[in-house]
């Protein structure tokens, strides 16, 4: 897929987003967050009719896990070595699968937002097999209901209403809308999140399910989806500056990195440790994810260069 340049300015302002809350406790950054949902979403409806189920999920894992793995491992270090890394976290950490018994978070903090990611992108490998959408979202809609009644780990996790995020996502990559219309949309969801609740879905996490999920999918969520569709109706009317398309290359980098900065420089300014963070996010990008991802295109290259052959 091209690069979408509209969407990869809102992806590091997103994840710029996430960095401010985190260091200044300015919680409606946190819904930097939901435009990344959204965000998978449009994105893997874009790619995922071009590949096999095993090309899509072979390409999500690479592309999720390596990176992750590198920023989770001081983590999992300091983790162990001050006796407090329990098994059930290490599996999920490890795994970004939460449910190990209870609930399970990974000890990277906001790797509790890629286990939803991981959970989508299993939900389209399904479906990619099976070609039965309709089924899958029975099953999800099944999950969200009986946790209500059973009060179970897996059903909340499996039937989580940020799902419905993802799914905006993959609406909006279907969707023709009137230019006025978006804009008028687009108003409304900067008043909606400007007035919304916005410290109850401040530190939400893996476990948060039901009806706050909800709640956040609403009052989050949809105008996270108006906001991700009026960056696509900009593609082709502004033009980008450079430096702001760089920071969505950096973004997920960023997104994985800033914690580790932020926590030993938890007196310092705020504006400081955000410049820091993104220094940082910049740093790991350019040291560790470009080589991560140009050693996964090489790999991609032999491998067609083999089948041709």
């Amino acid at each position: 897929m091209q690069k979408v340049r509209s969407i990869q300015v809102l992806r590091g302002l997103a994840a710029l987003g996430v960095v401010v809350c985190h260091a200044t406790d300015f919680p409606l950054g946190a819904a930097g967050v939901d435009i990344f949902f959204v965000i998978s979403g449009f994105i893997i409806s874009q790619v995922m009719l071009a590949r096999t189920p095993r090309e899509f999920a072979v390409d999500r894992l690479k592309r999720i896990y390596p990176i992750y793995w590198l920023m989770a491992a001081p983590w999992v270090l300091a983790a162990a070595s001050a006796g407090i890394l329990p098994l059930d976290r290490l599996v999920a950490t490890i795994t970004l699968w939460p449910i190990v018994g209870g609930y399970a978070r990974p000890v990277l903090l906001p790797a509790w937002t890629l286990c939803y990611e991981m959970l989508f992108y299993a939900a389209v490998t399904v479906g990619l097999a099976t070609g039965r959408w309709r089924l899958i979202l029975a099953a999800f809609a099944t999950c969200f209901v009986a946790e209500f009644f059973v009060g179970s780990a897996l059903l909340s996790y499996l039937g989580n209403p940020l799902i419905l995020e993802f799914l905006m996502g993959v609406l909006i990559g279907r969707l023709a809308v009137n230019d006025w219309l978006v804009a008028a949309v687009f108003v409304l969801a900067c008043v909606v999140l400007a007035l919304s609740p916005a410290y109850q879905f401040y530190d939400m996490a893996v476990e948060s399910s039901g009806l706050i999920a909800l709640s956040r999918v609403w009052w989050w969520g949809l105008p996270a989806a108006a906001i991700v569709l009026f960056a696509l109706r900009l593609e082709r009317e502004a033009d980008f500056p450079r430096p702001l398309v760089y920071l969505g290359d950096v973004s997920y980098s960023l997104y994985l990195v800033h914690t580790l900065v932020m926590v030993p420089l938890e007196t310092w300014n705020p504006l400081l440790k955000v410049a820091l963070a993104v220094l940082a996010g910049i740093a790991a990008h350019e040291i560790f994810e470009k080589r991560l991802l140009r050693f996964r295109a090489n790999r991609k290259l032999r491998t067609v260069l083999v089948q041709a052959g």
